[in-house]
């Protein structure tokens, strides 16, 4: 089921990204995650953050809490990447 579009922690989520530049310095897929995800540089270290290796073929699979969006697809309206903020902020 799709989490709520009511999201509005940007300020969260902007920590939560700070919390991972030590693993994004590292990245060896900065690049291509970059593009993946439009350029939304939070974003991208979020995703690679949680995910690391597995981060570029997550950004392009079907993920169940997105209604069966990809990331990617996610990206392409407001309220798709509000919807993928809050799942990235749900994860452990």
């Amino acid at each position: 089921m799709m989490h709520d579009t009511n999201y509005n922690d940007d300020d969260s989520f902007k920590n939560l990204a700070r919390t991972y530049d030590s693993e994004w310095e590292t990245c060896k897929v900065k690049q291509d995650l970059l593009e993946a995800v439009n350029n939304n540089l939070d974003i991208a270290i979020v995703i690679y953050g949680t995910l690391l290796d597995a981060s570029i073929s997550w950004v392009s699979s079907s993920v169940p809490a997105l209604d069966d969006l990809s990331p990617i697809q996610c990206m392409n309206s407001v309220n798709g990447i509000r919807k993928l903020k809050q799942v990235l902020l749900s994860f452990p």
